[in-house]
């Protein structure tokens, strides 16, 4: 069967040499990455609907270079259970209902979702402001750090349970102009030190605030 199968194959391949050798090829060069400027003030954008939980979410924007520290920041303010939002702003002062941050390196940009209630607006804004004040001055242990490592890494070790895996892995490196391995992402992360943290933490500024409430 395996034969036939790999016959197959080489007969398919040699087709589509004879159909496309024939067509111009002109390389083309593509930029993915393209950082998101600041704005100049902060832009404040509010929706109202028949909504029963209000919504909320801050985006940031920054020009670092550092992606491991960048994403370390993000995954210590608010990716896990064990974050700097959900510990504090939601299980400790209980001001939302959920509060998560995600970074998109390729437009340097921080997202932080919440959903609230519409009194706890303001508070919540200003605690989230505090939880990345904290960042920047280095308040959070080694143990808060190795922990974002440590699921990092478990996320990173998924990669290759599937083909498809795979694919998105090597295209978004692609598109980032270096190819590395999972393996190699992974000791990078190990590397990042508290310092480099910090700096990418102070490189996020306020750009936009959407919030979404009801007409109450």
């Amino acid at each position: 069967m395996g034969m036939k199968e790999n016959s197959a194959v080489r007969a398919l391949k040699e087709q589509l040499k004879q159909r496309f050798e024939s067509l111009g090829r002109v390389a083309e060069t593509y930029n993915f990455v393209n950082k998101s400027p600041v704005k100049t003030n902060i832009k404040e954008v509010s929706e109202t609907l028949e909504v029963n939980q209000s919504k909320m979410v801050m985006a940031f924007k920054s020009d670092t270079r550092d992606y491991y520290a960048a994403r370390l920041f993000s995954t210590m303010l608010g990716e896990t259970p064990f974050s700097k939002l959900f510990a504090n702003v939601r299980e400790k002062l209980s001001l939302c209902y959920y509060c998560a941050s995600g970074y998109n390196d390729n437009k340097g940009a921080l997202f932080i979702d919440c959903g609230i209630e519409k009194a706890n607006t303001e508070k919540t804004k200003k605690e989230i402001m505090n939880q990345i004040s904290d960042m920047r001055t280095g308040n959070f242990t080694a143990e808060e750090q190795e922990n974002s490592v440590l699921s990092i890494i478990n996320s990173l070790q998924g990669i290759g349970d599937t083909p498809s895996s795979y694919i998105g892995w090597y295209f978004g490196k692609f598109t980032k102009g270096e190819i590395v391995t999972p393996g190699e992402e992974i000791e990078r992360f190990k590397k990042v030190t508290k310092e480099q943290i910090m700096a990418a933490a102070g490189t996020f500024k306020l750009d936009t605030i959407y919030t979404m409430h009801d007409d109450n």
